[in-house]
């Protein structure tokens, strides 16, 4: 697992880089973005099973494909992503996502937009009856409505809330194995993050909280509600501004 994890870590960051040279030389010249990292602590509960803790680090970065033109309204369209990596993969899921979307200024305060947002998720194994078995990895789609605040000496200090419903995912079984359970059906789930931060020229920090709730119906594919999950994060970060 920990080389999958660094090698998905590399391509990831190989991609980031070709799509930037890739990009004509007028999108380069109105290029506005950022790439961080980041580091904390994630709690993730499952049914009635005792919530575990552990450490969570993370890579995240976004960049403007085109800029807005204030004269016609027009928005951003961004595209970015992150990885999220625990230090056990048995009790915390390592993730990865990409986005893209239209970002509106709303005078010099506000951005206002939505990402359309595609999320995998390798969830960590689970007990059953004393027995471990493994749960289905995720795709789930994701539409994160994100509001963004500027304030402070050249609104440099930013607050940054986003809120997502979470969609049916899309489930796969994490080994070859004949399952030990049937899918789950999903019942309801949703997101939300809150972000506070300062620019610092080219660098900036941050921190994050975050949580999500996925739900399942009670049925032969989540005993004892194994499947509902609960996960919570929260990570400080830095980053370069570009």
């Amino acid at each position: 697992m920990t080389r999958c994890k660094t090698q998905s870590v590399r391509v990831c960051l190989l991609l980031l880089t070709a799509v930037w040279f890739a990009l004509p030389a007028r999108a380069q010249d109105y290029q506005r973005g950022y790439i961080g990292l980041d580091a904390g602590e994630t709690r993730d509960k499952f049914g009635g099973v005792s919530p575990v803790t552990g450490f969570e680090g993370g890579v995240d970065g976004e960049f403007a494909l085109f800029k807005n033109v204030e004269k016609k309204g027009t928005p951003d369209l961004v595209i970015g992503g992150e990885i999220r990596f625990p230090s056990n993969t048995q009790e915390h899921s390592t993730e990865f996502a990409g986005y893209a979307g239209p970002k509106f200024a709303a005078g010099s305060h506000w951005d206002i937009g939505f990402h359309i947002q595609v999320r995998k998720l390798f969830v960590p194994p689970g007990q059953l009856g004393g027995v471990a078995f493994s749960r289905d990895k995720m795709l789930m789609l994701e539409l994160p409505f994100v509001v963004e605040y500027k304030f402070g000496p050249a609104l440099h200090a930013f607050v940054q809330l986003q809120v997502s419903p979470e969609f049916s995912p899309r489930l796969r079984a994490t080994t070859d194995q004949p399952p030990v359970l049937p899918d789950p059906s999903f019942d309801y789930g949703y997101s939300g993050r809150a972000t506070v931060g300062y620019s610092l020229g080219k660098w900036y920090v941050k921190g994050t909280y975050q949580s999500r709730y996925l739900k399942f119906k009670q049925d032969l594919g989540n005993p004892n509600e194994l499947y509902n999950w609960r996960a919570t994060q929260i990570t400080g970060g830095v980053g370069v501004i570009f």
